[in-house]
């Protein structure tokens, strides 16, 4: 009795778990796969219930799903696993590449080094090379009269060519020659730095007498530009006073000696140079004037272009002969012949347009031909007599006119 009740029981369990697993309602207990695999694939989800009876009804239902997802787990794992193997033999070789690129760029890198090692003896040889062609155009520009290039070359040039240097490349074969040394004066005249003239200056001084120029037009250009650099008188006498003299005295004999073609010359050509010794130049000792040809000085104003100069030379003319002439009583000799040449002035003055300072100047001159006196022959009367009687008398008036 006792053991008909206890199998009783124990069948009663068993059918209670039996509906457990069943669902309260009949539906199926959901399935948890705890695979790592197939969670992280979405295995585990919500599926719409399923009513079957028995369990292999549900198993066939859910295992093609397992299947499938449990398949794409393992494509995905070998499609990873390639791409693993790919990422390192792509590695691998870019490492090779950056290996072998390395080498090439110790390559360069050590031609490089070896550049830049060299590069301030090449940079040191290429100034040497630029400054040497600067030098050698800048005395080229100089020798070509071309002052405006020749000047701001020098000025540009960050070591210009010391001054012996550079007047040495200037003398052409050795030899300073005028043209030559008039293009350096004018180049030199042209610097803006006073202190810089004078050095060109005094290293022009030795090759006036190297080259026997000191005794040439150019010294006059050279003296008047120079002469404002040298207050000091030792200086003054070396550089300005010994060359000026020397010329001064060999233009004066010049026109001793009747030969007035370089005097006018320069005069005509170096007109402001020539201003400031032409007082100096006309002006003779008595012992010299007496040896001249008065009438070719007289006639030597007519070889001059400029008005400034000519007056200069006829009232040079008057002094003269009133200091040496007028008490021999040689006024009928001498006067009609500077008279014509004073005659031939006025005519230039008003042609080319008369100054208040130059109509006084003519009439001062006119008046002096009176010698102060109140009955003596005026500018006029000697005028007159040249046109009828000449220079040289009427019986040689009309070779005089001839010429």
């Amino acid at each position: 009795m006792e053991f008909d009740r206890w199998l009783a029981v124990l069948w009663t369990s068993a059918l209670l778990f039996a509906a457990g697993c069943r669902g309260e309602f009949g539906t199926p207990a959901p399935i948890v796969d705890a695979g790592m695999c197939l969670s992280q694939a979405g295995a585990i989800r919500d599926v719409p219930p399923v009513h079957c009876h028995p369990l292999g009804v549900c198993d066939a239902t859910l295992q093609p799903t397992y299947v499938a997802l449990h398949q794409q787990c393992r494509t995905n794992d070998t499609a990873r696993k390639a791409a693993r193997e790919s990422f390192l033999f792509q590695a691998k070789y870019w490492q090779g590449d950056h290996v072998f690129l390395y080498g090439l760029l110790q390559k360069s890198v050590a031609r490089y080094v070896a550049v830049r090692a060299e590069a301030p003896q090449v940079i040191a040889q290429q100034r040497r090379l630029v400054q040497e062609l600067r030098r050698k155009l800048l005395v080229y520009s100089i020798e070509a009269g071309r002052t405006e290039d020749a000047v701001v070359l020098y000025l540009s040039m960050r070591e210009p060519p010391p001054t012996k240097q550079l007047l040495g490349d200037l003398a052409t074969n050795g030899a300073l020659h005028e043209v030559l040394l008039e293009h350096v004066l004018t180049f030199v005249r042209a610097l803006p730095i006073a202190d810089l003239r004078k050095e060109l200056y005094k290293g022009i001084m030795p090759l006036l007498s190297r080259n026997g120029l000191k005794r040439t037009y150019a010294v006059l250009v050279y003296v008047v530009d120079a002469v404002g650099l040298f207050p000091e008188k030792n200086e003054l006498l070396r550089y300005i006073g010994q060359p000026v003299r020397e010329m001064v005295e060999r233009l004066r004999g010049q026109m001793v000696r009747t030969q007035y073609d370089e005097n006018a010359w320069i005069a005509n050509n170096y007109p402001h140079y020539y201003t400031y010794f032409i007082n100096e130049l006309t002006t003779f000792a008595t012992s010299v004037w007496e040896g001249m040809e008065k009438l070719r000085f007289y006639e030597f104003s007519s070889m001059l272009t400029n008005k400034l100069h000519r007056f200069v030379v006829l009232e040079a003319g008057m002094k003269l002969f009133e200091k040496h002439d007028h008490q021999h009583m040689r006024e009928s000799d001498l006067l009609p012949t500077l008279a014509v040449e004073v005659d031939k002035l006025q005519v230039t003055v008003r042609q080319t347009g008369s100054q208040q300072k130059e109509r006084m100047r003519m009439k001062h001159l006119q008046d002096r031909f009176g010698m102060g006196g109140w009955f003596t022959r005026r500018y006029r009367n000697y005028l007159v007599h040249a046109q009828h009687k000449g220079k040289f008398g009427t019986h040689n008036l009309e070779l005089e006119r001839i010429g």
